[in-house]
């Protein structure tokens, strides 16, 4: 028995000494684990929303007040914790809103003694119930549909959040005021825009001051009667309304947008909304240049938010440093069901091709993704955006989580990515077309994911730097400007390569059907414009 019991104890020394020693990163998540079991994390919604909105733990508003303490903060910063996402303005109004401000106010105090950078939320829409009570006024400022009715929130029956116009200068002003409170009182790292989108057709704003500045956007495009002749028939823009909806005109029958009318409309919402959000970013970088300053554009997707959301990703290059993804319900990861990777590769080539970080990511394949893929950015006084250190990633311990955050600032800031491809998303195809040229682009993109080949995603404004690329693909690319084929043709003729499919080329940017293709001449010979 003392024999056997001898060698039973010698073969599990033996065993144990075959086991691979714990690695620090290893050693470092399982330490950082068991304190961060101690932490609140911040929430960047107030508690009096919380509240609003209902179905809430119970000791939520306990739990509100601890993510305040200094004692809490002092946890999260021995955990590692750079940055740190605070409720700042919801949408309330600045009286209601401000004894949680002032929470806000002392959290950033004690964050900034640690040496966190504090990032602070701002809603962008109005809570009728009490901002309107603050500020009667505000209730002018509201996106009105074609019926005169207000915008509300799209999403769990918010119907008492409704959405400001963009257009509306007072709203503008007021949201300055706001910055101003986080810029001198809060001492802002950073400010992050949530909700600052505009809704889909049939839900458009179609208010006075939106009515107005369309009209002065088609006569400044089209300051002649011959220019607005031969774009609308008619010599006069003045004239022209943007499509009415009704039971029989539907805007989700439509698989394509020929009326020019509404392409124009189309491109006036996405300027709306680019301007304001650039008016923003200006006035804040204006206040102090090493504020970071991100907005909430989604990526991007097979469903075309430029139709849907007024979001055309090239317009904010340059006016903003960070956006996020924000789908709820999908992270990357391989599907259970298919296997089948689900991934932002696409977002985050765009915003590496447009010079916006996407500072996304939590558990351990999104950080993987975002270290090979991101545009990591550096805002003067502020740092790097874009290295895994976001307010969902710095709550995440684990061995790959912890292996990320050594090697990413070491190996991916001031790096630029290696692609000789790039995939053309070209905007009349993409914004014209509701469907068929967005299908096109993501199976294209996906055969060069799945066949590991480095490309990048471009747009018409980058189609001036095609000298970089060895060749270019255009995925059902149906409509192209003039402008874009030039350039194209003149890339293919200095011996780079177009790969082209389906009706690519056979209509101009106003989807008009062109008499002969133009990239037909790279194929050799006379071809028909439908290739």
């Amino acid at each position: 028995m003392k024999n056997t019991l001898l060698a039973c104890l010698a073969l599990l020394a033996l065993c144990c000494s075959s086991l691979p020693a714990e690695s620090r990163f290893e050693r470092a998540a399982r330490e950082k684990q068991a304190q961060a079991a101690e932490v609140v994390w911040f929430s960047h919604e107030p508690l009096m929303f919380s509240q609003r909105k209902g179905r809430m733990p119970e000791d939520w508003p306990a739990r509100y007040e601890r993510q305040h303490s200094p004692g809490n903060i002092a946890r999260m910063a021995a955990l590692g914790a750079r940055y740190g996402r605070l409720h700042f303005f919801k949408g309330f109004g600045l009286e209601t809103e401000m004894p949680e401000i002032r929470n806000s106010m002392r959290a950033a105090g004690s964050m900034h003694e640690h040496g966190m950078k504090v990032s602070l939320y701002l809603g962008g829409t109005m809570f009728t119930e009490t901002f309107y009570r603050e500020a009667p006024q505000a209730e002018a400022w509201e996106q009105r549909d074609q019926y005169g009715r207000p915008v509300p929130y799209i999403v769990e029956a918010q119907t008492w959040r409704h959405f400001a116009c963009p257009n509306e200068p007072a709203w503008r002003r007021y949201i300055e005021r706001v910055l101003d409170i986080g810029i001198d009182s809060l001492h802002a790292d950073e400010f992050f825009f949530d909700n600052y989108m505009l809704r889909q057709e049939p839900k458009s704003c179609r208010c006075d001051r939106c009515m107005k500045a369309f009209h002065e956007f088609l006569r400044r495009r089209y300051p002649t009667a011959e220019a607005a002749r031969a774009r609308f028939g008619y010599p006069d823009t003045d004239w022209l309304q943007p499509s009415q909806w009704d039971d029989f005109n539907r805007p989700e029958d439509l698989a394509a947008i020929d009326d020019p009318v509404l392409q124009e409309w189309i491109a006036f919402r996405c300027e709306s909304l680019a301007d304001q959000c650039r008016e923003f970013y200006d006035y804040i970088k204006a206040r102090d240049p090493h504020i970071a300053v991100g907005f909430n554009l989604k990526g991007v997707y097979s469903l075309n938010r430029i139709w849907e959301n007024a979001v055309y990703h090239p317009l904010f290059a340059g006016s903003c440093d960070f956006f996020c993804f924000d789908i709820p319900g999908v992270a990357p990861g391989l599907d259970p069901n298919t296997g089948a990777l689900v991934s932002e590769i696409r977002s985050y080539k765009t915003g590496r091709r447009l010079g916006i970080a996407c500072p996304n990511g939590g558990p351990d394949m999104e950080l993987a993704e975002q270290m090979a893929f991101n545009y990591v950015k550096e805002v003067p006084g502020y740092g790097w955006l874009g290295l895994g250190d976001n307010h969902y990633a710095e709550r995440h311990f684990s061995a790959l989580a912890e292996f990320f955050r050594e090697y990413s600032p070491r190996y991916y800031t001031g790096v630029n990515a290696v692609a000789d491809v790039a995939v053309l998303r070209s905007w009349p195809s993409m914004a014209y077309s509701v469907a068929g040229p967005w299908i096109d682009a993501v199976l294209a993109e996906q055969v060069l994911i799945q066949h590991h080949v480095p490309f990048d995603i471009i747009y018409d404004e980058q189609t001036d730097s095609l000298s970089r690329y060895q060749a270019v693909i255009l995925p059902g690319q149906e409509s192209l400007s003039q402008t874009v084929v030039d350039r194209l043709l003149a890339f293919a003729r200095a011996g780079g390569t177009l790969v082209f499919t389906g009706e690519s080329g056979s209509l101009n940017e106003y989807r008009q059907p062109r008499a002969a293709n133009p990239l037909a001449a790279t194929l050799g010979g006379d071809r028909p414009a439908t290739l």
